[in-house]
């Protein structure tokens, strides 16, 4: 079929290169390989590959970049902040300034439920991964890709065990702005092969190792706010006592 003889000229091409002594493109085709055409090869030979990519990887400059991917990244979910800092929109009563009495456009836009971030204060992503491959896969790094307003990722090293159906990740970040910020997907790095697995607006990831038409929207959409005001209060005859509040924020002291 198709993905015999895929995986036949993908064979061809590795050999070629490996005779050429081009690194960069037999750890390419290797990962083209491993990630979209997996279906079908025997383990054994799943094993040789990783094990030829690891020996290859030691002549590849450090961040080399990949058009394809293989397959990890499944889906991702941000968090929402603790509720006793999750900042709250207060909106102000207007009359209707439709001319209609029902609108499902207003309704679709009332239900839709926007994630608020906040300048300066630490978020997690819970992002889902696998391994359909029966050898184990070690990532190197994996962190969020962003765009729009600036944001500090903190990278961790992942270990996928064979045949890993799902796991789940926590990833976190800080926004180091307050505007319009989207989550594009994830950055992996595996043997030196730096690859971007991108998701849709729902958080699940974009098959395929081609970007996506402009017609087809990337990433999550997160409102990052200003920084929240809090009040300090402070007891010097009691006691050496402090407590922070955010806006909003209730709790009850005895004395």
């Amino acid at each position: 079929g198709w993905l015999t003889l895929q995986r036949s000229v993908l064979r061809t091409l590795i050999g070629l290169a490996n005779n050429m002594n081009d690194c960069p493109k037999v750890a390419r085709y290797i990962a083209f390989m491993l990630g979209a055409l997996s279906r079908g090869l025997e383990p054994s030979e799943q094993h040789q590959y990783i094990t030829q990519l690891e020996t290859v990887a030691k002549y590849l400059p450090v961040g080399v970049q990949n058009e394809c991917y293989l397959p990890f990244l499944h889906r991702i979910t941000p968090l929402s902040l603790p509720s006793h800092v999750l900042p709250t929109k207060r909106t102000r009563e207007k009359g209707c300034s439709s001319i209609f009495i029902y609108s499902p456009f207003t309704r679709a836009a009332r239900e839709r439920e926007e994630l608020l971030w906040v300048e300066g204060e630490v978020v997690e992503v819970h992002v889902e991964l696998r391994n359909p491959l029966a050898c184990p896969i070690r990532l190197e790094s994996i962190s969020l890709t962003t765009s729009g307003v600036p944001m500090e990722v903190y990278p961790v090293t992942v270990t996928l065990q064979p045949d890993t159906i799902s796991r789940t990740v926590t990833l976190a970040g800080r926004p180091l702005k307050s505007g319009h910020l989207i989550l594009r997907g994830c950055t992996l790095r595996f043997h030196k092969l730096v690859f971007e697995q991108l998701v849709d607006p729902t958080g699940n990831v974009i098959q395929g190792s081609s970007p996506p038409s402009s017609s087809h929207s990337i990433g999550i959409s997160v409102a990052v706010v200003d920084p929240l005001p809090y009040l300090r209060v402070e007891g010097h005859k009691l006691s050496d006592v402090r407590s922070y509040y955010y806006d909003g924020e209730r709790d009850t002291i005895t004395l």
